[in-house]
């Protein structure tokens, strides 16, 4: 998964005879040189034997004919397990550095073939490295890089909860230069947390963008998208006019503009710099609303020094056309006092709901 203009190559090759088809970027699925996604002190699932090794688990044949599943990754959702794997020679000069991840697909399930043409196109210094995917016994797969590091998430919990300005500036150097990457393929990634941000080295820190599950092609100004999202990190937008697609029978959301990561990077600053998120505590129907109703610059509060604050309030406006995006970024990196840099008017809220309902006698 990376960023830039490089021409996707999509080389099939029957793999050991299994009839399994792989894709991947002239690489064969035992190229080793790439360093996983494992939380520190986060004890993996229990899992039983098999006569694979520790870890109980399948893989497609033209994976296990090279790597077998040391443990499992706790996995978000029910889309696909995620496994941690090691090779079965011994020939690697580091087995840690050998080590991969492949995300096994549930029956039924398919990746976005756009998406992941993209991602494997995309340049690797912010973005996972995916090696090769493919589809086996009717079940996807691919096979990415191991980043032992943990995440975005638990560096704030190690050095925060309130992290410093330096650190918090180098975040945003490269979640600025990873996005802007992304959209230039053009993908939005939708669902930009702490959690798909992996650390893949910490001195110097080095980040990288994970999990681009909701992902979505950005091939017009207006387009729909899955409603799938983290809704602590999800802009106004998200909320938006749902419709029917009767054909993935799914709700879906019409977005009109692609500065959706830049208000979810706002939010992941807001939460660095003041040390807690804006919407701790609160039920997701409380955030829905409050996304469609609360003055977004309430947001911002708690950040207490102005140029700062500055640039959150750039990222959270309501109005996507009116959100700062890469380049308003990068001049405020450069100079925050910038001039040609101003935050637009709130725009108004949608007025709180006066509907009531009849329930055992009573009106709510």
């Amino acid at each position: 998964m990376g960023n830039g203009a490089d021409t996707v190559r999509e080389d099939q090759v029957a793999v050991r005879d299994t009839g399994a088809t792989v894709r991947d970027t002239g690489a064969t699925v035992r190229d080793t040189g790439v360093t996983v996604r494992e939380e520190p002190g986060q004890s993996p699932p229990s899992a039983g034997r098999s006569r694979e090794g520790p870890a109980a688990g399948w893989l497609p044949e033209s994976l296990a004919a090279d790597f077998r599943i040391l443990r499992p990754l706790p996995a978000q959702g029910g889309e696909a397990d995620l496994y941690i794997l090691e090779p079965r020679s011994t020939s690697h000069a580091t087995v840690g550095e050998s080590r991969r991840v492949a995300k096994i697909y549930r029956h039924g399930i398919a990746p976005k073939a756009d998406v992941i043409e993209r991602v494997q196109a995309a340049d690797p210094a912010h973005v996972v490295r995916l090696e090769a995917y493919g589809q086996d016994a009717d079940r996807w797969w691919e096979l990415m890089e191991y980043v032992e590091r943990g995440s975005l998430r638990a560096l704030i919990e190690e050095e925060g909860p309130r992290l410093r300005g330096d650190l918090v500036r180098n975040i945003l150097q490269q979640l600025n230069d990873a996005l802007a990457g992304l959209h230039r393929l053009p993908l939005e990634h939708r669902d930009l947390k702490p959690a798909n941000v992996l650390v893949r080295t910490r001195t110097p820190l080095n980040l990288i963008v994970t999990d681009f599950a909701i992902s979505s092609v950005m091939d017009a100004s207006h387009h729909f998208t899955a409603a799938a999202r983290t809704i602590r990190y999800a802009p106004p937008e998200s909320i938006g006019t749902l419709v029917a697609d009767r054909t993935a029978r799914r709700s879906m959301v019409m977005i009109e503009h692609t500065t959706w990561d830049y208000w979810s990077l706002g939010m992941m600053l807001v939460e660095m710099l003041q040390g807690a998120h804006p919407y701790d505590g609160l039920a997701e129907i409380i955030i829905s609303n409050q996304l469609v109703t609360q003055n977004v610059d309430q947001l911002t509060e708690g950040v207490s020094d102005p140029d700062w604050r500055k640039l959150c309030r750039g990222l959270l406006r309501r109005t996507p056309s009116a959100r700062w995006d890469a380049e308003a970024v990068s001049k405020w990196l450069a100079d925050p006092g910038d001039p040609s840099l101003v935050v637009a008017e709130e725009a108004p809220a949608a007025p709180a709901s006066t509907a009531t309902i009849a329930f055992g006698g009573a009106r709510y």
